[in-house]
């Protein structure tokens, strides 16, 4: 359920149940989940504000996002815990209609007591839409992350007239934590590539080749649906 309140702002409303079953558990998290059947229930409440001139290709502007879930038994799930999320993106019209991106996220989720956080709530970052150059997952703690930082700079370059193909040259950097003050430990995962983004009338679609500059090795993604 979306809103406007004022303006460029817009509340949301969303309620989340899902069944979930859990098996062939693998001996690194066997640790922190058991196998069986549980429920999941949330209610994530949010509010945005987009000032953007164009939602298929902006040239200026900027889309603001924070959002709360909140998991109880009170809304039919066997876990309780919060999460909060915030992303800001600010569109920067260059030299002709190339943009500058500069792309802000966060989140924590935190435990109400009861239960322990589910693993598939955690933050595991790495992947075509996080910190391009490493696989899917693969930054954050073996048991997932509580806290996560990302920064994305990205430069894109219209290939046409019309935008149907687009070229990006991007710089990825975050990480995810147990918890913040482990960053003086484990710092920051950086990573730059380029990308090739056609706009086609089923979607778009996106070659991404990514280097993960901490771990010297580089990863090719093909993504349907938006990434960036």
């Amino acid at each position: 359920l979306t809103a406007p309140l004022h303006g460029y702002t817009f509340g949301n409303i969303i309620y989340r149940y899902e069944e979930i079953k859990t098996f062939d558990i693998g001996p690194e998290v066997s640790d922190y989940i058991s196998p069986g059947k549980t429920s999941l229930g949330s209610l994530t409440t949010g509010i945005a504000r987009d000032t953007r001139d164009s939602y298929l290709y902006p040239l200026k502007g900027s889309l603001n996002n924070l959002n709360l879930e909140t998991s109880a038994d009170f809304f039919g799930s066997d876990y309780d815990f919060i999460k909060t999320t915030a992303e800001s993106d600010f569109y920067f019209n260059m030299i002709g209609e190339t943009v500058f991106l500069i792309r802000l996220r966060g989140g924590t989720v935190s435990t109400l007591g009861r239960e322990s956080i589910p693993l598939f709530e955690k933050f595991y970052l790495g992947g075509a839409s996080t910190i391009r150059g490493y696989e899917e997952g693969e930054i954050a703690p073996r048991s997932g992350g509580k806290v996560m930082g990302i920064l994305n700079l990205e430069y894109k370059i219209p290939l046409t007239k019309s935008k149907v193909f687009i070229s990006s040259l991007f710089y990825d950097i975050g990480n995810s934590w147990e918890k913040l003050s482990d960053f003086e430990d484990e710092g920051l995962k950086r990573g730059l590539g380029t990308s090739l983004d056609y706009n086609s009338r089923f979607g778009k679609m996106s070659l991404i080749y990514g280097y993960g500059i901490d771990k010297q090795k580089n990863e090719i993604y093909f993504n349907i649906g938006n990434n960036f």
